[in-house]
């Protein structure tokens, strides 16, 4: 697992084989298809650029920090986390890759506050 960290260097998420795993609320909050990220709607909100996940604008979501940590999920969490990962590839239906030209400013919102603007209430009920 690799932590994704905010501003702040504060780690706000991981990312794990193709997943954004939200760490509070240990959540598949989006996913990483080629180098687009996608939320639970079926259009792209940014792209994983350098290490960097980045909104349309090309401002800063939040950083893939160098360090691996070697947390491994339990094999029930795993599972749970393919399936929430492939709810959200069965919703994509436009691969389409946006370009985005990279800037060094930062969004007001990190990719989990935009990722979580996009996630239908009652979801996580709903996989458990």
């Amino acid at each position: 697992m690799y932590p994704i960290i905010n501003q702040q260097q504060k780690v706000i998420a991981y990312f794990y084989h193709h997943m954004i795993i939200d760490n509070s609320l240990q959540q598949v909050m989006g996913i990483v298809l080629g180098d687009i990220v996608y939320g639970y709607h079926n259009k792209p909100v940014g792209k994983l650029l350098h290490g960097n996940f980045r909104n349309a604008d090309g401002k800063l979501l939040g950083m893939i920090a160098d360090e691996h940590l070697h947390l491994q999920p339990s094999t029930d969490e795993m599972k749970h986390y393919i399936v929430q990962g492939w709810q959200i590839v069965m919703q994509v239906k436009d691969h389409t890759a946006m370009w985005v030209k990279e800037v060094s400013q930062w969004h007001q919102e990190s990719i989990t506050e935009v990722l979580m603007n996009h996630f239908p209430i009652g979801l996580a009920l709903a996989v458990d």
